[in-house]
């Protein structure tokens, strides 16, 4: 690993299921620049999108530092929500550029140390531990997870797969309902309930409850609906959604002992912000006996910006701030 800056311009980019989004970083330390977003579908393969994002900033990158949505196996990536495989050692090739890869909530964990108040909204108190675990979750078309932790001045971000951990019912009324979700390869997992899909499925098996076929209401539609009706049908399936995602947070943070912060990121989150009721959410979230006491004691915040490019922006700057082992992912 170089022991200064790798060679800018950057170009960081966060590939999702549904969106890709690319952005330029002219020099060490500048912020972020302007956002192009790009649907997935539209290409065939990473290696088209980059060449359209490259030719639309007209700048010729002197590093790719590329975060994607699944595990990552030494330099590659096989997106979980979408047709791309990412090898970071053939777009390097192609485009003539050093590079690293990551998980795409690896990078958002990269970015904790560096986000400033008007990109977090907090809730309830925000009150993190110097030097504390921190941990990030995001629902959006799948659910991310990952966790940094910070010894003697350098970070280590964590990826996870724990989205895919099982999910189960608390009381009779989830029991009934969490019957009629639709199962994803034959699990009722954190990523099948708590992600965009997540929210349509947790509506239409509220509506098939009540006799009423909503099945091919999407999560656009519901979060539409919700901010446009506070008192309807689909506010109420919102509400459902933030108390199961409070749960999920509250597990991830005493996992974790994340007393530096949970932060939830993702596509959904923000949106959703007018429903979310900071007291019922912290109920929800602290309800961890009999380690409720350290469950309180990890606060919890929404971010608003995109994180995943903030934070591979912190590490093209200084990569030597982090703990991030080559293992084929650097070219």
């Amino acid at each position: 690993m170089a022991s200064r800056s790798l060679p800018h311009p950057l170009l960081v980019a966060d590939l999702g299921g549904t969106n890709a989004r690319f952005a330029i970083v002219e020099r060490p330390g500048d912020p972020v620049g302007s956002i192009l977003r790009l649907a997935t579908a539209d290409f065939i393969d990473p290696v088209m999108a980059f060449a359209h994002a490259i030719a639309h900033f007209g700048v010729a990158p002197g590093s790719l530092l590329v975060a994607a949505a699944g595990p990552r196996q030494a330099g590659t990536i096989a997106l979980t929500n979408a047709a791309w495989t990412v090898d970071i050692a053939a777009l390097c090739a192609r485009f003539g550029c050093s590079g690293v890869l990551f998980n795409d909530f690896e990078a958002v964990a990269l970015a904790l140390p560096f986000l400033v108040a008007n990109t977090l909204h907090p809730i309830g108190a925000w009150t993190p531990q110097d030097g504390g675990v921190r941990v990030v979750m995001g629902p959006g078309t799948g659910l991310g997870v990952g966790a940094l932790i910070e010894t003697e001045g350098r970070f280590l971000p964590l990826a996870s797969e724990a989205a895919h951990i099982g999910f189960g019912p608390l009381t009779r009324d989830e029991e009934r309902l969490f019957k009629q979700v639709e199962r994803v390869d034959g699990r009722l997992t954190a990523e099948v309930l708590l992600s965009g899909p997540g929210l349509a499925r947790l509506h239409a098996a509220r509506m098939a409850l009540q006799d009423r076929n909503d099945n091919k209401t999407d999560a656009a539609s519901v979060a539409t609906m919700a901010l446009a009706d506070p008192h309807g049908e689909a506010a109420t399936t919102v509400r459902v959604f933030l108390a199961l995602l409070a749960r999920f947070a509250g597990d991830l943070a005493i996992s974790f002992r994340a007393q530096g912060g949970v932060f939830i990121a993702g596509g959904v989150a923000p949106r959703l912000i007018p429903l979310l009721d900071p007291q019922a959410f912290r109920m929800n979230f602290e309800a961890k006996a009999p380690v409720a006491a350290l469950a309180a004691s990890c606060p919890s915040a929404v971010i608003l910006g995109e994180a995943a490019l903030i934070g591979m922006a912190a590490f093209g700057a200084q990569p030597d701030r982090f703990m991030v082992a080559a293992d084929g992912r650097i070219v």
